[in-house]
This record gives structure tokens, sequence and C-alpha cells, in this order.
């Protein structure tokens, strides 16, 4: 049996660093902030390539978001924000890299040589 072209693309790896991929799961929320684990699952529901070997991307994930000052902590408030951990945001006067992703454009830009 031959995979179709659509079958064969769900299984190819998207071209947005794990960076964009970050910034699309806050800027999709309407608070604009989100778990750590409402970060995967929104990877893993938009990029089906994600749903597999789970721990190596979850580990880029993880070391992107403390790694880059442009994502902050915001601990949880009393009252509806029930549950375990902290939020994710952009991080204040980090403007431009929400100016990187202008027009939703994520993609990952070529390497110069």
């Amino acid at each position: 049996p031959t995979c179709s072209s659509d079958e064969e693309k769900k299984f190819t790896r998207p071209a947005y660093s794990y960076i964009a991929l970050i910034a699309m799961a806050i800027q999709q929320s309407p608070s604009n902030k989100v778990t750590l684990s409402g970060i995967y699952d929104f990877i893993m529901k938009k990029f089906p390539y994600y749903r597999s070997n789970q721990r190596a991307w979850q580990n880029s994930i993880r070391h992107n978001l403390s790694l880059n000052s442009c994502f902050v902590k915001v601990p949880r408030t009393e009252g509806n924000e029930k549950g375990k951990g902290n939020f994710w945001s952009f991080a204040t006067g980090c403007e431009s890299m929400l100016d990187l992703f202008e027009n939703g454009n994520y993609r990952r830009r070529r390497r110069r040589r």
C-alpha cells in the first residue's frame, strides 16, 4: 500500500522552530498565556508529526522556554485557574519577537551560507 501525499505530510517535520511553535501556542490563547501541557497539546493537535517521540521534542520545548528571555512564567492566580504548574507568556518588551511572526509567518528562515 502506498501513502497518499496528505498522509506523508502528516509525518513530515513542520518547517517551524520550537520558538515559533511556542509562540503559536501562546498567541492562540485568548489570555495570551498557556501552561506547558497546553503548549504540548497545541503542538500535537496542530502538527501530527509531534505525536510520536514526545520525550525528545518536549524536552526541546522546555529548554527553549527556559533559555529564551522572551518567554516568562506567569503564576496561577486564585480562583478560576485551578491546576498545577505555571502559565507561560511573552515577556514585556518582546514586541520585536512578535514582529518576527507578523502576518502569521512562523516559518524557519533559511540559513545564509
